[in-house]
C-alpha cells in the first residue's frame, strides 16, 4: 500500500481562514454542530427518488435555494461569500500563490483573482482534494512563495451534481446514501520558517472499498500508525455510513484498542475509548470541501484531548495533523 507524502507543503500552517455553509457561518459553530450533533440537512420538495416503488423526498443541506440549479451560479454566490468574509482579514505580506479545488470554470478562477485585490505568484486549480496536493507538492519543489490562498468549493446540491448520484443519494438523516451539500472554504498558508515540527500530510489508496470483508483494509491504520497519541485522541472523519465504511472503522478501532490495552491493561478499553464523529452525517457530503474544513476545525479545538481528523475522496484517505 503505497503512502503519498507531502513534506514541502507541511511547512505551510492555517493563519486565517473562513468557511461558507449551510447556517453556518464561522468554524467554531461549524465544530460545534459537529460534535454536539446539530445538522440542519432537510427534505427537499420536488425533489425525489423512487425508493420501494415509493417516491420518497431527497434529504440535502444547500446553502441557498436549490432551486437554483446551475452548479456555476451555486459555485459563484459561495465563493462571493468567502470574498466578502475575507476583506476582514488583514494586509498579506510577501509572494502569495493562490489554489483553487473544485470543477470550477476559467471565469470563476478570474473572479478570484479580480476580487481578492492581490497579485498572485503562481495558481492552481485542480478538480480534486488529490490532485490539488500533489500540484502544490509539485509546485513547491520550484517556487516557495510566503504562503498561498487555498479555495475550495462544492455546489453539491446543484442539479447535475444530484443527477450524478442517481439513486445513491439521502431520503432520512440515517440512510447509507449521502447527503447533498453546499460548502466553500478559504484558507491563508504560511510558511513558518522557524517551525521545528512540520504538520504530518498523508494520503493512501484503500483498494478494498468495495470488498473489504474478502480484503482486509489498512489504509486508516496505515495512515495513522506514526501518529503520536492516536489511540487516545477524538477522532473526526468523513468516512461513508456503509457497511464497506463501518468496517474499514471497525479495523482501525481494534488497531487502536490494542495500543490502548498494552498501556493500561487492568482498564476496559471501552472505558478509554474518545469519541468519534462523522463530519458527513451533520453537514453533508461536502466534497472538496473536506480536508480544508477538517484543517480549520483542528485549529478552533480547545479540548484537553488531542484531535485527528481524516477526510475521504473516493478510495482515498487523507489526514492534514498540525
Amino acid at each position: 500500500m503505497t503512502v503519498q507524502h507531502y513534506p514541502r507543503l507541511a511547512a505551510y500552517t492555517p493563519v486565517e481562514g473562513v468557511i461558507t455553509l449551510c447556517e453556518v457561518d464561522s468554524v467554531d459553530i461549524a465544530l460545534a454542530n459537529v460534535l454536539v450533533g446539530v445538522s440542519h440537512a432537510q427534505p427537499q420538495d420536488g425533489i425525489s427518488i423512487i425508493v420501494d416503488n415509493t417516491p420518497q423526498n431527497i434529504i440535502a443541506v444547500p446553502y441557498i435555494d436549490i432551486e437554483i440549479t446551475d452548479e456555476t451560479a451555486r459555485q459563484f454566490i459561495l465563493i462571493e461569500d468567502l470574498l466578502k468574509k475575507m476583506e476582514r482579514w488583514p494586509g498579506i505580506d510577501g509572494d502569495i500563490g493562490l489554489a483553487i479545488t473544485g470543477d470550477v470554470s476559467k471565469k470563476l478562477i478570474k473572479l478570484v483573482q479580480q476580487n481578492c485585490a492581490l497579485k498572485f505568484v503562481t495558481v492552481i486549480a485542480e478538480p480534486t482534494i488529490e490532485l490539488t496536493l500533489a500540484a502544490l507538492e509539485n509546485n513547491l519543489s520550484s517556487q516557495q512563495p510566503d504562503s498561498w490562498l487555498w479555495i475550495s468549493v462544492h455546489a453539491g446540491c446543484a442539479q447535475t451534481k444530484i443527477k450524478q448520484q442517481g439513486k445513491n443519494i439521502a431520503t432520512n438523516v440515517s440512510s447509507e446514501h449521502p447527503m447533498p451539500a453546499d460548502a466553500a472554504v478559504a484558507i491563508r498558508l504560511s510558511k513558518e520558517r522557524n517551525k521545528s515540527v512540520s504538520a504530518t500530510i498523508k494520503s493512501v489508496y484503500e483498494p478494498n472499498t468495495n470488498d473489504p470483508l474478502l480484503q482486509p483494509t489498512h489504509a486508516l491504520e496505515t495512515l495513522l500508525s506514526e501518529q503520536a497519541d492516536v489511540e487516545n485522541s477524538v477522532l473526526i472523519h468523513s468516512m461513508p455510513n456503509t457497511a464497506q465504511g463501518n468496517i474499514e472503522l471497525y479495523r482501525l478501532e481494534q488497531f487502536l484498542n490494542e495500543k490502548r490495552t498494552e498501556e493500561l491493561e487492568d482498564i476496559p478499553w471501552q472505558s478509554l475509548k474518545p469519541s468519534w464523529y462523522n463530519l458527513s452525517s451533520i453537514l453533508g457530503d461536502i466534497g472538496v470541501c473536506q480536508l480544508p474544513l477538517m484543517l480549520l476545525l483542528q485549529t478552533a479545538w480547545q479540548q484537553e484531548q488531542p484531535l485527528i481528523t481524516i477526510a475521504t475522496e473516493d478510495s482515498t484517505r487523507f489526514i492534514w495533523q498540525l
